[in-house]
């Protein structure tokens, strides 16, 4: 009989095979022999008795396959359901919108009236049976910075809207239009009644935004006022920065502001800090309302009190002794040194105060200390030998705003002129965009200092 050996695993086959039983392979005849084939099995095991193995393994996979397949068109069949949702709510805002922009915008250039834009757009969604669709158009319409005037009548429609998601809502967006809401003011102080937070909270700030655009506007203040003890901090806070929009109009709210400002809530207390600072004129009570707080350790307290006396101004005098305490507080140095400037620069003992912040290790504290000297001009001539030391510090812009102050103080800075002509001729090696002016600001100066000179 003919046969051939396999040239990938030697076995003999047939002559007439095309692959090899042993190895399976496709078979390139070699050279024939008509020697019988053997009677012994090839040395190489055969790969045919394993497929009963593999197929039980491949039976056995395939629950675990379709249960994947399964899942996997379950999580697809999710995510086209969510993608398909989200699409219809888009749609369902934007496209009356863009539909009206694209009748106002066409070829024709008809002129669209208010009448028939509130009748689209925006106002057919503030129309929708559904209170989502209504609460995402004043949503849209708040965040605008010129909004449609033709749509405020239909938002303080909706100010009494049965879901109060949508009454709070359009709370808000109606403070964007300012003074011309003036006639939402009664329903939003009504507002401050509701069931719900929400609107309450977005009415008493709207409130003060649109009070304040309006002259001698102070009907919501005793309202306000009475926000304060709102149960929801949220709502006390938003009462607060209302007041605190009005500005000085909420006079008869300071004894309520001045319990707030002991609230448990950090935002309420802070709102009404600042709501109090510019009245520290008007009432013998708050600035040492305000010193109190410094001592409090809770530096959400400190802080704001420490910032409301900044704004105080003149009126926060009897502060500075506190004031100069805290420069030395790692936390409210830097705070303490800038309200010190801010209020009480027309009051000689204050340059002491800022001589103090300048000498100080804390950068925040000397930058303040610096900067409002410079502001005082002359009669912060006893700072001179405190700023001289500035002119060689590592920061650049403090040297520009030492030499700015020392120029500032004029002829009684003499003693300075030495360190600024030698700064005249050295060379900065440095990226602070105030390298730059630092020559310029020098030689001007030496020029006020030396004006009796000239």
């Amino acid at each position: 009989m003919e046969y051939y050996n396999c040239k990938w695993c030697g076995s003999r086959i047939d002559a007439d095979a095309r692959r090899c039983d042993n190895c399976g392979k496709e078979v390139a005849p070699a050279k024939p022999s008509f020697i019988s084939p053997p009677t012994t099995q090839p040395t190489s095991k055969p790969t045919t008795p394993q497929a009963p193995q593999r197929l039980a393994k491949s039976q056995s996979a395939v629950p675990q396959m379709a249960a994947a397949r399964n899942i996997r068109r379950l999580i697809f069949l999710g995510v086209f359901l969510y993608v398909g949702y989200r699409a219809y709510q888009v749609m369902d805002i934007f496209a009356p919108g863009i539909a009206s922009l694209i009748h106002k915008t066409d070829s024709t250039n008809t002129k669209v009236t208010p009448e028939e834009s509130s009748k689209g757009g925006f106002a057919d969604q503030l129309n929708s049976t559904n209170a989502d669709t209504r609460y995402n158009a004043c949503q849209a319409i708040g965040s605008m910075t010129n909004p449609q005037a033709d749509l405020a009548p239909v938002i303080i429609k909706h100010l009494k809207d049965p879901a109060d998601n949508v009454r709070g809502s359009c709370a808000w967006a109606i403070s964007k239009y300012g003074a011309s809401a003036a006639n939402a003011i009664p329903v939003l102080i009504s507002l401050l009644n509701d069931s719900s937070a929400y609107p309450r909270m977005t009415a008493a700030e709207s409130l003060g935004e649109i009070s304040s655009k309006i002259p001698d506007e102070a009907r919501a203040v005793p309202f306000l006022a009475k926000a304060l003890e709102d149960p929801d901090d949220q709502v006390r806070r938003f009462a607060a920065v209302g007041l605190k929009a009005m500005g000085d109009r909420v006079k008869p709210a300071i004894p309520a502001l001045l319990i707030a400002i002991h609230d448990s809530s950090d935002d309420v207390r802070e709102n009404s800090m600042a709501a109090l600072a510019p009245l520290a004129s008007a009432d013998p009570q708050i600035v040492p309302a305000f010193i109190q707080a410094l001592k409090d350790k809770n530096n959400n307290v400190k802080l704001p009190a420490i910032e409301a006396l900044g704004n105080a101004g003149p009126a926060a005098r009897p502060a500075l002794p506190a004031l100069g305490k805290l420069l030395d507080d790692d936390m409210a140095g830097g705070v303490a040194a800038e309200a010190i400037g801010k209020c009480c620069q027309e009051f000689p003992e204050t340059v002491s105060y800022l001589i103090l912040a300048v000498n100080n290790p804390n950068h925040d504290v000397r930058k303040f200390g610096v900067m409002y000297l410079g502001q005082m001009g002359p009669r912060a001539k006893a700072a001179v030998p405190a700023l001289i030391p500035v002119l060689s510090g590592e920061e650049i812009y403090l040297r520009v705003w030492a030499a700015e102050a020392l120029g500032n103080i004029g002829p009684d800075a003499k003693a300075a002129l030495p360190r600024l002509q030698e700064m005249l001729n050295e060379k900065l090696d440095s990226k602070e965009m105030e390298a730059a002016e630092l020559p310029g600001t020098v030689k001007t100066a030496i020029q006020k200092i030396n004006v009796d000179s000239i």
